[in-house]
């Protein structure tokens, strides 16, 4: 069978999975909305993403304001399990996320948003052995420039956490992913508590030099909570192809690339 083919037949077996994992997420994310929304020292607010804090001062402490964009992001997300949402709904949502990442001068004397300044740079070899330290377990893999990877067995799945330290962009971003055995394909990837909930923001990029321990700290927090709710989430579901056949398929791949690298002439 010709690679792609391969790959392709995994992906369309593997389709109910994803699409079982994405109602669960819809559920469990829909369950834990208020208490994120409404508590300033939720997971949620803490971490230090100026486009989070910029949300926090825009919404204000008015519960009701709140949960009205908390619940139009949930439902933009989730539009595939829940059905349609007003595109008037969706650009508001949209509108008031770019002011937060871009305030203007009246939003920054009205509200007090922050406005967009670089970040500075902490120290990363301490920041990573800080991050090792508080997630413990499996020790993390570079996996490309400035990016790591800790990946964690879940029956047939496998939950990859991936730790992307920016030069320029940002400090950190924090993500996971989850495939089918290692190296298999994936049936959900970037998924963060914000994302979950409908806002797409994992990048942290307030932290201030010194606060390794601190953010590392962070860390561990929101990916315990993380990895502990996506290991639940995943409990019960299977894959309809065997481990063989992702094997078979993973290691067709790698010849597949091996060839096309071989074949391709050196400069």
């Amino acid at each position: 069978m010709a690679t792609d083919q391969l790959i392709n037949d995994i992906k369309r077996k593997l389709v109910p999975a994803t699409k079982e994992l994405n109602s669960r997420l819809c559920v469990w994310s829909e369950s834990i909305l208020q208490e994120q929304a409404l508590d300033d020292e939720s997971l949620f607010w803490r971490i230090p993403c100026q486009l989070i804090k910029n949300l926090q001062r825009i919404l204000g402490l008015d519960p009701d304001r709140r949960l009205d964009f908390f619940r139009a992001c949930h439902r933009s997300r989730y539009r595939d399990v829940l059905g349609d949402i007003p595109q008037s709904v969706v650009e508001e949502t949209l509108t008031l996320t770019r002011r937060c990442n871009g305030p203007s001068m009246a939003d920054v004397q009205e509200f007090g948003l922050l406005p967009f300044q670089l970040h500075v740079k902490l120290q990363r070899r301490k920041l990573l052995q800080c991050i090792g330290k508080e997630i413990g377990g499996p020790k993390l893999e570079l996996s490309a420039p400035g990016e790591y990877v800790q990946s964690v067995a879940c029956g047939p799945w496998t939950i990859e956490t991936a730790f992307c330290l920016s030069p320029r962009n940002f400090q950190l971003q924090l993500s996971h992913d989850v495939r089918i055995s290692p190296g298999g394909p994936y049936i959900d990837r970037w998924l963060s508590l914000h994302g979950v909930l409908g806002v797409f923001v994992t990048a942290w990029d307030m932290a201030l030099p010194g606060d390794e321990e601190i953010v590392a700290q962070q860390v561990g927090e929101y990916n315990r909570f993380m990895v502990g709710n996506l290991r639940k989430l995943l409990d019960g579901i299977q894959p309809e192809i065997s481990p063989s056949e992702v094997e078979e398929a993973v290691q067709e791949w790698i010849r597949w690339l091996d060839e096309k690298s071989s074949r391709t002439p050196k400069r």
